[in-house]
């Protein structure tokens, strides 16, 4: 099934609401459309992608993507192919660690990675610089509707949430508080059920090694029918 394009959604949404353009109007149904996708993208994080960059000698801070959500592993290039997994730290720990952190200047290789506002800071900075060779695992929010034409950039199946919240912002905009609150209530399931899908696509399906605790159980649960020990007394 294909995602509805921008149009076709307000479509559907004024179907649902048994109305024509006029007292709901173009230009705020789409803006409720792109705030139903920001609000789903922020919530599920649906959409993961990986960046390169290059890594700068002695520069321990590097601009993140503008529609960046939130950053899910670093990784950086040694011997020219081989990708090394930087653990996660946080800007306030390394003050912890040592308030004079910043700056370094032996050779190094960075350890740690951290996010502070628009940025990834590594530590220690790295001595070396290396072409393409820091790269970012992150979600991210999908590009702006800029037409009719256009898609959301989310699966498929959330189309339906879409509606939904549009349908309880006009629902709102009318006064009609117990349409608006049944409309969220259906958007907040849709959402759920979206991020049920998404969960199932990230689990690892590989067989997994289980203890097999029947012989242990039993042990314990058989009926004794051995032969019993006796003391006698001298």
């Amino acid at each position: 099934m294909a995602n509805l394009n921008r149009g076709e959604l307000r479509t559907e949404i004024l179907a649902r609401l048994a109305e024509r353009v006029g007292f709901f109007i173009a230009s705020e149904l789409n803006q409720w459309i792109q705030d139903a996708i920001d609000t789903i993208s922020l919530q599920l994080e649906p959409l993961v992608v990986t960046i390169k960059t290059n890594l700068v000698a002695d520069q321990g801070e590097y601009a993140l993507p503008a529609d960046l959500i939130s950053v899910k592993q670093v990784y950086l290039l040694t011997n020219s192919t081989d990708w090394v997994n930087v653990a996660e730290t946080t800007y306030e720990r390394l003050f912890e660690i040592n308030p004079d952190w910043e700056g370094a200047t032996a050779t190094r290789t960075p350890t740690h990675w951290y996010w502070r506002q628009d940025t990834l800071g590594l530590y220690p900075e790295p001595s070396t610089a290396v072409t393409a060779g820091l790269r970012i695992l992150y979600t991210y929010r999908p590009a702006a509707m800029t037409g009719d034409s256009s898609t959301s950039g989310l699966p498929d199946w959330f189309d339906r949430a879409l509606v939904m919240h549009v349908l309880y912002r006009c629902r709102l905009k009318d006064r009609d508080e117990p349409r608006a609150g049944a409309a969220l209530s259906e958007f907040t399931k849709l959402v759920a059920e979206g991020g049920t899908r998404i969960n199932k696509q990230r689990k690892q399906h590989a067989p997994r090694l289980q203890p097999n605790m029947q012989t242990y159980r039993g042990y314990y649960a058989r009926t004794r029918s051995g032969p019993r020990l006796t003391t006698t007394g001298t």
